[in-house]
């Protein structure tokens, strides 16, 4: 999986709210999963979990609420994010749909090729 070099010259704890939802969408992508809001907040505070980060830090530095993870979804449609997430310049790059039978919507970033990062 290629990681972004904006990214990786990063410590974990320096990561913005839009670099952990990419690296979290990036990751879902190579399954084809798509993600609902909550399932992107779990997977960010277990990402901290994991590497020996405290309940209590993950709790207060690293706790995104809806309206967060939504806006940086948006952000990642930028062209500011799409460069430096090797993104491309036109078109979407973050798909949604919503679950039958359901209100919520799920969201899977596109399908960036085998040549993503090259």
């Amino acid at each position: 999986m290629h990681i972004p070099e904006t990214i990786k010259s990063k410590h974990i704890t320096k990561l913005s709210i839009n670099d952990l939802v990419f690296l979290t969408l990036l990751k879902a992508q190579t399954k084809n999963e798509w993600l609902k809001f909550k399932d992107i907040q779990v997977r960010i505070m277990g990402v901290y979990a994991e590497r020996g980060f405290s309940e209590g830090y993950i709790k207060k530095n690293k706790y995104y609420a809806t309206p967060t993870i939504s806006a940086a979804i948006r952000a990642i449609r930028n062209k500011k994010n799409r460069i430096a997430y090797d993104l491309p310049n036109f078109g979407e790059v973050i798909d949604k749909k919503k679950l039958e039978n359901s209100k919520a919507i799920v969201y899977k970033l596109i399908n960036l090729g085998v040549n993503y990062g090259n």
